[in-house]
């Protein structure tokens, strides 16, 4: 019997995984431009046809409470776009072990549907299990990604207020993490003066100078006790942006390593999938 010949093109699914992260930046960006813009009190939805939810005549504290609250319901919505967006990667991923074991006759079939079901209902965390014990694809992040699925399901579920469903392994706090980039000054002196704008300063004067610095992959954490509510600053989620599409090219880069290792020709950039 012929085997059938498998192309896979790596570079459109990275294309969708880096459009899913892009999508949910701007879209953060939006909204907490708005949530965070003092002039910004526009909150009837059809106030052409007069058609009010809300009364119109609200005062500048209740509208505040509104923006904050929408803040938050803008950073659920930005963390469950980038998470589903990642199980949706994953999910193209998971299909390319099991076309090499079917094309080798490792796997039936029916072990492969199986398998296959099993996977599109699982979260985040056991995806990654899955692929780590029945495919030895095992990703460095991983844990940092479960950790920001963690924080999308406790907003999810009780709208970002840490419950004792939150906390893990007989921990006191929910903890998120993920990988950030240090930028900096080092000055004549050996100091280290951040460059990042930080409440509301947007400049700073260095009289003597000096050599600006990256310092990549510095852990962030961010701890929230039970009963507190997740907050993230944009800058956080900038970072956590930048992180899940950087995260995306090392996991397709790990899937390319794999199939190579499996014997399967190398194939071409422009191939099709």
């Amino acid at each position: 019997m012929t085997q059938q010949k498998i192309n896979i093109d790596f570079s459109q699914i990275q294309k969708g995984a880096d459009k899913t992260v892009q999508r949910a930046a701007a879209f953060m960006g939006l909204g907490l431009n708005a949530a965070y813009d003092e002039n910004f009190k526009s909150y009837q939805l059809a106030p052409i046809t007069q058609i009010e939810v809300l009364p119109s005549n609200l005062n500048d504290d209740s509208i505040s409470h509104l923006k904050s609250e929408f803040a938050l319901w803008i950073i659920a919505g930005g963390l469950n776009e980038l998470i589903e967006g990642f199980e949706s990667l994953l999910e193209r991923i998971h299909l390319i072990p099991l076309l090499i074991k079917l094309r080798n006759g490792s796997l039936t079939h029916p072990e492969a549907r199986k398998e296959r079901k099993n996977f599109t209902y699982s979260g985040l965390k056991d995806k990654l299990t899955l692929l780590r014990e029945k495919h030895k694809l095992i990703f460095e992040n991983s844990p940092y990604l479960e950790s920001l699925a963690f924080a999308r399901n406790c907003f999810t579920h009780r709208h970002g207020i840490v419950g004792q469903a939150d906390l893990k392994n007989d921990s006191s706090d929910l903890t998120i993490e993920w990988k950030g980039m240090d930028v900096f000054v080092s000055t004549p002196q050996g100091e280290e003066i951040s460059i990042i704008p930080s409440g509301g300063k947007k400049s700073i004067f260095l009289k003597e100078g000096g050599t600006i610095k990256l310092r990549p992959n510095v852990v962030r954490s961010r701890k929230f006790s039970k009963g507190q509510q997740i907050y993230l600053s944009p800058h956080d989620l900038s970072e956590i942006c930048l992180f899940i599409m950087t995260t995306s090219k090392e996991f397709i880069q790990a899937v390319q390593a794999y199939v190579k290792e499996q014997g399967m020709p190398e194939v071409g950039q422009d191939a099709e999938g």
